[in-house]
């Protein structure tokens, strides 16, 4: 995979409601690739294109979840919000440590920068420590 730093990672999956929605898909996807004679790909990629290969550009993706959203009624997703998510919500439960690895920083400082942001009501809480809010 082409990513900014060059380098691949693999990030296992935990959730068991999304481990089973993969494996069901899996299946699936199988099975409709078996009756069109198409040899499912081996790289282990979850989407793919209908002759069985993987999506090569993230710009395709990027236009099936356009797509998707429009004729859902509802506004775009741009995936880096959803990156930018995982990361900001996986800092307050997680080592940052863990969250570089995840995020696929080389430096420490790229995670803190970008993704540490104190939510608001820990903000207030803290703030009425002072007695600053009521």
């Amino acid at each position: 995979r082409h990513v900014k730093n060059h380098r691949t990672r693999k990030i296992p999956i935990v959730n068991e409601i999304i481990i089973k929605a993969l494996d069901t898909w899996a299946i699936k996807q199988l099975k409709e690739f078996e009756k069109m004679d198409i040899k499912l790909n081996t790289n282990n990629h979850i989407f793919t294109k209908e002759n069985g290969q993987y999506y090569k550009y993230p710009s395709t993706i990027l236009h099936t979840i356009k797509r998707v959203c429009k004729n859902a009624g509802i506004r775009n997703i741009v995936t880096h919000e959803l990156r930018h998510n995982l990361a900001s919500n996986l800092i307050e439960v997680s080592n940052p440590e863990y969250v570089k690895y995840v995020m696929g920083h080389k430096s420490i400082r790229t995670t803190y920068d970008f993704y540490v942001h104190p939510a608001q009501d820990k903000i207030k809480k803290e703030l009425k420590k002072l007695e600053i809010l009521d």
